[in-house]
């Protein structure tokens, strides 16, 4: 809980073995802000939603509920798009948003966070999946990136983009389900 004499209009406090209070004047370096801890940048936190943002309201704090996806203009601006794509298009309406971030940031731990038994296998099966077609892959000198074949990144790119096959400069639409 940030202290209630701290003049700032915005807060957000990190949970940890201390929790950590940083306070912010404007609004878009508190967005930016926010964007770092979604994207991993504060690399001592679990869950990379594991914080509380707060805003002052008649002189107290209160707890703002936020939507991580509203910090970004589209899935393209997260790190794995894939991932994301994938995630929040097939269970957005029975998973909450936190947990699908953090699950589509590669952090098998919060598929425990799921109540439903039967929601929960999917997404589990979903994240096998896109493990197995290097989806939080992000250095080409990673085996689970190099040893897919061009025909391979060519069909993870038309998942990516819903879809669309771009081999031989001819646009071919199809649907693979992962």
């Amino acid at each position: 809980m940030p202290k209630s004499k701290h003049p700032a209009p915005l807060a957000i406090t990190i949970a940890g073995d201390e929790d950590r209070t940083h306070y912010f004047d404007d609004r878009s370096e508190f967005d930016d802000f926010v964007r770092g801890l979604l994207v991993g940048e504060d690399e001592l936190r679990e869950f990379s939603t594991d914080f509380k943002l707060y805003s002052k309201v008649g002189g107290k704090w209160v707890e703002v509920d936020f939507e991580p996806y509203d910090y970004f203009q589209d899935i393209d601006d997260t790190l794995y798009p894939l991932a994301h794509g994938q995630l929040l298009a097939n269970y957005s309406q029975c998973v909450n948003h936190k947990t699908l971030w953090d699950i589509a940031q590669g952090n098998s731990k919060a598929i425990a966070l799921i109540d439903d038994a039967f929601t929960r296998d999917q997404v589990e099966m979903t994240f096998k999946r896109l493990s197995e077609v290097g989806a939080w892959s992000s250095d080409e000198e990673d085996p689970a990136f190099t040893e897919y074949s061009d025909s391979t990144e060519q069909e993870l790119y038309a998942i990516a983009t819903q879809g669309t096959s771009f081999a031989d400069d001819e646009p071919e639409a199809w649907v693979t389900e992962i």
